[in-house]
């Protein structure tokens, strides 16, 4: 992970490098690339999202023709193996991997608005935000990797992918993974990775917090349209998963 190109360390060694093939992968920051001379004039440029490809060619246009998109390396062996239960409650999963960073503040707030318009709905953290009310038995706590994560994921009919504003986690790997689980997914659009994981058929992208409630009623009054979506995200899955 590189967070500063114009240390003397890749300044003096990386123009040296010598390949027959160079490919500069960018996870989830652009930093200095396309401007930094040493990042300029690889054979290939990969991203995580499209998001992330097209801030970096309103950097450096001349690479258009060197880039790609491709979802996180992830095993999805064990997530299609997975059969979900659409039935009963609302169940939504809420999976990241650092705790506290990835958790809104006012998640709660929002937990609360969602029990008013469903009151049964569940809520599964992995891990969960410390700063949680009280235990709640619609509030189900888990530590990291336990269990692990497609059994985690087995749990729930719908996984729920909102961080904090202004975070910007291009490539969530856990959004693909829900899909290959067959859960459908709601994910705010800004954070960039999801914007090509989801589609219209396989869950909801939202400008704003206010845009969940009226996903949550239309949930509440159909609830078939988890299997129907579940059932195209695992499909969408499918897609991206290359075995190999």
């Amino acid at each position: 992970t590189i967070f500063n190109y114009n240390k003397d360390m890749y300044t003096e060694f990386m123009p040296k490098f010598k390949a027959k093939r160079k490919t500069l992968m960018l996870n989830y920051r652009i930093g200095s690339t396309g401007k930094t001379e040493w990042t300029k004039n690889w054979d290939s440029y990969g991203f995580l999202s499209s998001m992330l490809r097209d801030e970096f060619l309103r950097i450096y246009p001349d690479a258009k023709d060197k880039c790609f998109v491709q979802p996180p390396p992830t095993d999805l062996e064990d997530f299609f193996k997975i059969q979900p239960i659409y039935e009963g409650n609302l169940r939504i999963m809420c999976l990241n991997s650092q705790g506290d960073a990835k958790h809104r503040k006012d998640i709660h707030s929002i937990m609360k608005k969602i029990w008013e318009i469903n009151e049964g709905t569940e809520f599964f953290f992995m891990p969960a935000p410390s700063f949680l009310p009280p235990q709640d038995e619609r509030i189900h706590c888990h530590a990291k990797n336990q269990p692990p994560v497609p059994i985690y994921l087995a749990q729930g009919n719908l996984f729920m992918y909102l961080p904090p504003v202004g975070f910007t986690d291009q490539g969530p790997r856990t959004v693909i993974e829900a899909h290959a689980c067959g859960l459908p997914a709601i994910c705010d659009k800004r954070t960039g990775g999801p914007n090509d994981r989801i589609t219209s058929k396989t869950g909801w992208l939202i400008d704003k917090i206010d845009d969940l409630y009226p996903i949550i009623k239309e949930i509440t009054k159909k609830s078939s349209i988890l299997k129907e979506r579940g059932e195209a995200a695992r499909v969408r899955a499918k897609e991206f998963f290359v075995k190999e």
